[in-house]
């Protein structure tokens, strides 16, 4: 419905028109004329208690937004508390962890040493520098060349997402798309937000090639970003997607990158960690849907409790050794092969094992969750 021109009326101020509807940092304003004299507020959490509409379509109409708003707020508090819980428990686990490594370490003094010998020997590495990316399924800009990832979604997946998908911001008050899905933006306001801001970095992932760590709520319900330590230049960036009908064990790989600057985060200011692609890096492929849906994440990676289980959980990147980075890219250069990406992905495999003291002719076997099961 078309908020401009509708009259309301303020507690203290009287009488006014609506003369504009605009989205700023994400959050829905109207501006009423009260007789000359223009006032904003938040849409349309005004019209809980101090203005009321006159118009009986309207005023229904902005009735149901701020129960929307509200079932919002409330599934918002309860994410919150989840995320509170869960750092709680990590908090709780981290310290007995710790004392058990310092028991373990003595004994394992010789085996490690003889490990990192062994693996020295066979020009293998099993530090977790490279890293892989849980991203929200994102179909804008989709062709017969990329899954997706440039660009603003389509509407069948705006609503997949907010109603059956993974990915938590889309179905947050703060998001643009949530505005849209909930009739508070038209589409040509949708896209006029994305183009001047943005709405997501996962509609923006395969123009910019940057990859962040996200954020997580504090005590306070904040957002505090979160770092990326161990993530390395010349090292692989992963990316991975599952479509809101599927399931985990589906997830695959849509986009890889050498990394050319990693970022760890700084706390002080708030500032996410993030990894990124130079601008003219050649070291990058994305892969079409058909190529990427043969591209399985949980062929190559395994998680260290339940090593049969594909289960992500919280958390949206895992780290990944330098033998399951070169497995991936062994197999993109195979899939490659008589396209025109099949230079590209050579090169990229073979640069990749070449500044990682990486021998091809050594890399074994996959041994992701799905090969163990």
């Amino acid at each position: 419905m078309n908020v401009i021109g509708q009259v309301v009326e303020h507690k203290s101020l009287g009488m006014g028109k609506i003369c504009d509807h605009k989205i700023r940092k994400r959050e829905s304003y109207i501006v009423v004329d009260f007789s000359g004299d223009h006032k904003e507020f938040q849409f349309p959490d005004i019209f809980k208690s101090i203005i009321t509409a006159k118009d009986e379509d309207f005023k229904a109409y902005v009735a149901d937004l701020v129960e929307k708003k509200k079932e919002i707020d409330r599934r918002e508090e309860i994410l919150r508390q989840k995320e509170i819980e869960k750092e709680h428990k990590n908090i709780i686990r981290e310290e007995p962890v710790r004392r058990k490594l310092k028991e373990k370490k003595t004994k394992k003094e010789g085996k490690k040493e003889s490990s990192i010998k062994e693996k020295n020997k066979n020009n293998k590495s099993d530090k977790g520098h490279n890293i892989a990316f849980k991203c929200n399924y994102c179909d804008g800009g989709k062709s017969s060349a990329q899954v997706g990832f440039s660009g603003l979604c389509s509407n069948k997946n705006i609503v997949k997402n907010i109603e059956g998908g993974r990915g938590e911001w889309c179905k947050f008050q703060d998001c643009a798309c949530r505005h849209y899905y909930d009739k508070m933006i038209d589409r040509a306001e949708l896209e006029e937000i994305y183009e001047d801001e943005g709405v997501c970095y996962e509609s923006e992932l395969l123009k910019n090639w940057r990859a962040c760590a996200g954020t997580s709520f504090d005590e306070d319900g904040e957002t505090t970003a979160k770092r990326i330590v161990s993530a390395k230049v010349n090292h692989l960036a992963i990316l991975t997607t599952v479509n809101p009908e599927m399931v985990e064990n589906k997830r695959y790989i849509f986009a890889v990158f050498l990394i050319d600057e990693a970022f760890a985060g700084d706390p002080d200011n708030n500032e996410e960690g993030y990894v990124l692609s130079a601008p003219k890096s050649r070291y990058r492929i994305k892969l079409s849907e058909k190529e990427a849906k043969k591209m399985l994440f949980w062929n190559y990676y395994y998680n260290s409790g339940k090593k049969e289980n594909p289960r992500w959980g919280t958390g949206l990147f895992r780290y990944m050794t330098d033998e399951m980075a070169a497995q991936i890219l062994r197999d993109i250069a195979e899939i490659k092969k008589g396209t025109d990406d099949e230079k590209a992905a050579d090169n990229l495999f073979k640069y990749f094992c070449s500044v990682n003291n990486i021998d091809i002719e050594d890399i074994g076997p996959k041994k992701g969750a799905l090969k163990r099961s």
